[in-house]
Order: structure tokens, then C-alpha cells, then sequence
């Protein structure tokens, strides 16, 4: 083989090496200081679990929706939240008050089947944001122990 017809070769090579495939499942935890605020990102939908920070205000203005336009995420296909807590909600109620204006549309929230006496109190500020969204009604799903979802 001739060494124009090798290098040819090489260069072919190189590049068939060098495309890197998009992962089929990316999961990031976001540095929201004190509180959880993970993405889950499959090859076709994009998750989010818990958003919120007692150490930090404003963690969804200044964190979670920098995170999603970087990445080019205009839309969540589902918002799980594990519990009501302050550093696991109020990035995400930042998001809902935010509404169209943040430029991320929430398709769904997920939230922890807890009994009704207590929703209120536990939920009730998630769930009046819900209400007052301006990017249109958001179903609400509760989810108890041991229920799955699945996806794809």
C-alpha cells in the first residue's frame, strides 16, 4: 500500500475513534450546597429529582436553570420530589414561580403519596405554585413505596 493510501487509512481511523457517541444515561448532581438537586437525562427524556438548598437562595435562578439551558434542556418530562423540605423543593418552586419565563417547561410532577392531613403542610407551597404556572396546567402524580416508573 502506498503511503499516501496508509495515511489515508490512519486519518479514517482516528476519526471513527474520535466520534463519541451520546450515553445512553447521564445523571448529574448539581452543586446546590446544602440539598439535593439531581438530572437524570435518558437518550430520549430528561428528569429531575429534588432541586433545593438551605445554604443557598435562589439555587434554581442561579443553578439549576443556568445547568438546563447550558445543556440545551427546554423541557422536563417529569420533576420527582422525595419530600418537602426546603433543600430538596425551593429550586423547583423557583422554576414554577418563574413559569414561561425561565424558558423550561415542566411536563409533569411527581410527588411522595403522603396522607391528605399532611399533604398541606408538607406540599402546600409546591402545590399552590403549581396552581398559579403559567406555562399551563402541570399533572400531578403521587407515587407511594414501592411503585415504579419506567421509561423508554
Amino acid at each position: 500500500m502506498k503511503p499516501v493510501g496508509k495515511l489515508v487509512l490512519l486519518i479514517l481511523g482516528i476519526g471513527i475513534l474520535a466520534i463519541k457517541m451520546p450515553p445512553q444515561l447521564t445523571v448529574t448532581f448539581l452543586d446546590v450546597g446544602q440539598g439535593d438537586g439531581i438530572v437524570v437525562r435518558t437518550k430520549e427524556e430528561v428528569y429531575l429529582f429534588d432541586c433545593g438548598s438551605r445554604s443557598r437562595k435562589q439555587v434554581g435562578e442561579d443553578v439549576l436553570i443556568p445547568y438546563l439551558k447550558y445543556c440545551g434542556i427546554s423541557s422536563l418530562d417529569g420533576v420527582f420530589v422525595s419530600h418537602g423540605d426546603e433543600d430538596h423543593v425551593n429550586g423547583i418552586l423557583e422554576l414554577l414561580e418563574m413559569g414561561s419565563e425561565s424558558g423550561v417547561e415542566i411536563e409533569r410532577l411527581i410527588l411522595p403519596d403522603i396522607h391528605e392531613t399532611v399533604r398541606e403542610q408538607e406540599l402546600g407551597s409546591l402545590l399552590d405554585a403549581v396552581l398559579q404556572y403559567d406555562a399551563g396546567p402541570i399533572p400531578i402524580l403521587f407515587m407511594e413505596a414501592g411503585s415504579r416508573w419506567q421509561s423508554g
